[in-house]
């Protein structure tokens, strides 16, 4: 078809030179326009791309549409899609000053005139938009006139006036409604959305299950010991937890955290910066930070899920962590609090442990458990990663949604006509 290998090529294309580019499929392919909240890696906009790359190409033209540059795009290249920057600041107006509010809102109306120019300009048949975090992309899908599927990554626990004024614009604004858990669907019933669905993100699971350990080097290289055990958390964000867990780490023993590593992942976003050097300076003043070590963002998550005694997922506030589902299906034994889907994931206990959230007794009581029982530990993870492959290593995992987002199109068009 024209253009097809310019649009499989991972090109990265700016909107204004677009217009050359001819339809990808024509007919009755749907064009759907999967619209980024942030160009930062994190689990709702990894899972956008994703989605995008693995919809049946004979059915859907899928384009990633991005607020700026950054390490999603090159996400979006290695995937084989094109990656289109719309420009858009990345920063939450909440604690802007006044002035800085102003200019931030126009910046946000501008960021909606021209993303909706866009949409109408290519035709798109359907908007999917990744997160909740912002209803702008909405706007604009809503005047050039195209339905809207919204993914709802969070669960909404007691949301201030803000979020349920929010939320009350998402549902009038969606055709469609996906939710990450069946807790976040019980926060946002969105009553009025006729089309609603609980789908799964998706998890590599063959990746995670076959990637080697950390290497001799490697450990080297990040003050790791060549016999340490690794204690692994994904998130450098306060909703993660991490300052939780390295409150927990310190009061183990030390005859338990001898010869023990904890490996923090991820890079924290523009807003998460200040939080993120607090968690070097809280290991520091528990005396603890030889033995934390913050790797960064890294693009070998799974070597490091695969080397990990134990991966935690301390989340005060989570939907169902896509991170949790990678280190079951690496076989790593599990701590999670019981936030979001975490409990109903690891059926009360009997896949890993299960903790309330936000206490650092029982994270550190948890860790304490595995760290001397890791038999046990590894009994349960063997059970885990057997649950963990047969929800996610079908061949047909993308059925669901791709049936879902054809009955949306259906109905709207039918709708127009």
């Amino acid at each position: 078809y024209p253009g097809l290998d310019l649009l499989r090529s991972g090109a990265v294309v700016r909107s204004e030179d677009l217009e050359s580019v001819e339809r990808a499929v024509p007919g009755t392919v749907i064009r759907i326009a999967m619209i980024s909240h942030l160009s930062e890696v994190s689990g709702a906009c990894t899972s956008l791309v994703e989605a995008a790359a693995g919809l049946d190409p004979a059915r859907f033209d899928a384009r990633v549409i991005l607020p700026g540059h950054g390490p999603l795009e090159g996400r979006a290249r290695e995937a084989g899609l094109t990656a289109v920057v719309i420009p858009n600041e990345e920063r939450s107006m909440a604690a802007a000053s006044p002035a800085e509010r102003l200019r931030m809102a126009l910046g946000r109306a501008g960021y909606v005139a021209r993303l909706a120019r866009f949409l109408r300009r290519e035709r798109f048949d359907l908007v999917y938009v990744s997160s909740t975090a912002s209803v702008f992309a909405g706007i604009a899908a809503r005047l050039a006139g195209i339905p809207v599927v919204w993914h709802v990554h969070e669960t909404l626990e007691n949301p201030g006036r803000a979020v349920r004024t929010k939320m009350r614009i998402v549902e009038r604004l969606s055709s469609g409604l996906l939710y990450d858990s069946y807790s976040g669907e019980e926060c946002f019933p969105g009553r009025r959305v006729r089309h609603r669905m609980v789908t799964r993100n998706r998890v590599d699971v063959k990746l995670f299950s076959t990637a080697n350990a950390l290497t001799a080097e490697e450990r080297a290289r990040l003050g790791i010991a060549p016999d340490a055990a690794i204690i692994l958390t994904n998130g450098q964000i306060r909703r993660k937890a991490p300052d939780l867990l390295i409150r927990a780490y310190a009061r183990l023993s030390p005859q338990d955290r001898e010869g023990t590593a904890l490996v923090i992942l991820g890079e924290a976003p523009e807003e998460s910066k200040e939080f993120a050097v607090s968690l070097r300076r809280l290991a520091e003043e528990l005396g603890v930070a030889r033995q934390v070590v913050f790797a960064g963002l890294r693009h070998d998550v799974p070597v490091f899920m695969r080397s990990a005694a134990v991966y935690v997922s301390a989340s005060r506030n989570e939907a169902l962590p896509i991170a949790l589902c990678e280190a079951m299906a690496a076989g790593a034994p599990v701590i999670a609090t019981a936030v979001g889907d975490c409990r109903r994931l690891l059926e009360d206990g009997r896949l890993g442990v299960v903790i309330p959230p936000d206490d650092e007794t029982a994270l550190a009581g948890a860790l304490t458990s595995v760290l001397r029982s890791p038999q046990e530990a590894a009994g349960r993870a063997r059970i885990a990663h057997e649950k963990i492959m047969a929800l996610y290593g079908g061949n047909d995992f993308w059925r669901p949604l791709e049936e879902f987002l054809i009955r949306v199109w259906e109905e709207a068009r039918n709708g127009r006509r």
